[in-house]
């Protein structure tokens, strides 16, 4: 016969999966693109060196992940993760690996202050609108997010093992723990 979590158990392992929310986000593999499209259409007069330095760090930007934001996870820590979709298949990412559009705005300024520390990296990221070629190539993606989160609250099991045919639920004299008597009840 199965041995039946009590209740306070059974709805306290239901709260914990149900608090523990890990979301789900599509990769956009068009976003790149559209990206370098819109670094190729800014004219860099005279500064036309600054291009290649932005191109590598999209490079880097692009290949750990951009989102827009990470607000809709709602209790961000430095271990939360996210699953990132690629295809059919979702990996599990740590979120300080992922880049925000404010510190891919950061990397872009690094990047370009490391090749050229002459250069006012600041100036020439509001000067091009370099923000602009900051396209998010994660998207949330509630749907998928809500569906698992729904799965993992209704398969919280009842149970929590199995007491097989013959074998001794308590010896005589054997003092009786809270488990033995979840058994014998």
């Amino acid at each position: 016969f199965p041995i039946l979590k009590t209740e306070s158990e059974f709805y306290a392992e239901k709260e914990a999966v149900a608090s523990s929310v890990i979301p789900y986000y599509r990769l956009d593999s068009k976003a790149e693109s559209v990206s370098e499209e819109v670094l190729a259409g800014i004219d860099f007069d005279s500064l036309a060196f600054v291009r290649a330095s932005v191109s590598s760090a999209l490079g880097t930007i692009y290949s750990k992940g951009l989102v827009s934001d990470l607000s809709n996870i709602s209790t961000l820590s430095d271990n939360s993760i996210i699953y990132v979709q690629k295809s059919l298949r979702a990996e599990k990412v740590p979120c300080t690996e992922i880049f925000t559009t404010e510190t891919a705005g950061q990397k872009i300024r690094e990047s370009i202050l490391s090749e050229y520390p002459a250069v006012n990296a600041d100036s020439l990221y509001e000067v091009f609108s370099l923000n602009a070629v900051l396209v998010p190539n994660l998207i949330y993606d509630k749907q998928t997010t809500e569906l698992v989160h729904e799965q993992n609250t209704d398969y919280v099991s009842p149970t929590k093992g199995v007491v097989r045919a013959g074998s001794v639920i308590v010896s005589q004299g054997e003092i009786i723990t809270a488990e033995i008597e979840q058994l014998l009840n």
